[in-house]
């Protein structure tokens, strides 16, 4: 794991950031929704106040000594062509020709990215090849190396006359591990990730499958302060970031359509945080102060690709 911090400045009270996270692109598998995922690249470079963090399976990363998976006729059609010397060159070192094309995909967004966690496919070659795609592709970037999971903290500052305003955000985010097909093993799943983290808002992936839970609500007590006569409730926010994988494409059969995986939508998860408009709780007498009664206001939405 790996805990980090990033500070933004916010002009106004009403300020808004927006965060994503891009995993599960699989960029070199046939199936890759390139088209899709471009049109996310573009929505985060036109706003200056978006920033994303890589998921985890950038790379499909399954290159030919891989027996289970590997079939020739899975590469995409701009793997194999152009000359016989580029086609050798690509299919000779699958992996350098899928982060070449990653790389330059995520160009116009690559001064936004918060850093890059490690998925399954990547930490596969590493294991069974001693080859470091995460070190290649976060040193290629420029950001941070986030381990298979990551604990940030995101720290807002508003200036105004006098002290500046601070407002915080946790964020717990990792590439995932579990995988059910039906509709309620997602839920199930993110409520668990989220149970023992103290995080605002819990990102996962890995099962491709897109799903943003309920809020959900944590029941506490101020630590100091005159005591309050309710509890304050805040809510946790959790979700299943999605993939850019279509499962049934026209052309050979691959992977997840003969594995007959549930069709997945063209969907990625929109964290908005305005983090000095609050969401105050009502305390009709208690002496307490707004840091002590309020949190930034955190919205999860579903954004079609």
């Amino acid at each position: 794991m790996k805990t980090v911090e990033y500070v933004f400045n916010a002009d106004s009270r009403s300020a808004q950031f927006k965060f994503y996270a891009l995993g599960d692109i699989h960029v070199g598998a046939l199936n890759c929704a390139e088209h899709e995922f471009m049109r996310l690249v573009r929505t985060i470079a036109n706003d200056d106040n978006a920033r994303w963090i890589g998921g985890g399976d950038m790379l499909d990363a399954v290159i030919i000594q891989d027996a289970k998976r590997f079939d020739i006729n899975s590469l995409p059609d701009w793997m194999v062509t152009g000359s016989a010397k580029s086609v050798k060159a690509m299919v000779g070192d699958i992996i350098a020709a899928q982060k070449r094309r990653f790389l330059h995909m995520v160009k116009p967004i690559k001064d936004k990215c918060l850093g890059l966690i490690e998925g399954n496919h990547e930490y596969s070659i590493f294991k069974h090849h001693n080859r470091d795609v995460m070190a290649e592709l976060c040193n290629a970037m420029e950001v941070p190396n986030l381990t298979d999971c990551t604990f940030m903290r995101l720290k807002f500052k508003r200036h105004t006359v006098g002290t500046p305003q601070v407002a915080v955000v946790t964020v717990f985010a990792c590439h995932g591990h579990s995988a059910g097909r039906s509709s309620g093993a997602e839920p199930n799943n993110l409520f668990k990730l989220s149970a023992d983290k103290h995080a605002d808002i819990v990102l996962t992936g890995h099962s491709h499958t897109f799903n943003i839970h309920p809020p959900i609500p944590i029941m506490r007590l101020p630590a100091n302060g005159k005591l309050l006569a309710e509890p304050i409730v805040r809510e946790k926010y959790a979700a299943n970031w999605g993939s850019y994988m279509l499962t049934y494409k026209d052309g050979p059969s691959t992977y997840a359509s003969r594995a007959n995986y549930p069709i997945r939508p063209m969907y990625t998860v929109e964290t908005t945080i305005t983090p000095f408009r609050t969401i105050a709780y009502k305390c009709a007498k208690e002496d307490l102060s707004d840091a002590q009664i309020s949190c930034p206001e955190i919205e999860m939405r579903q954004l079609k690709l």
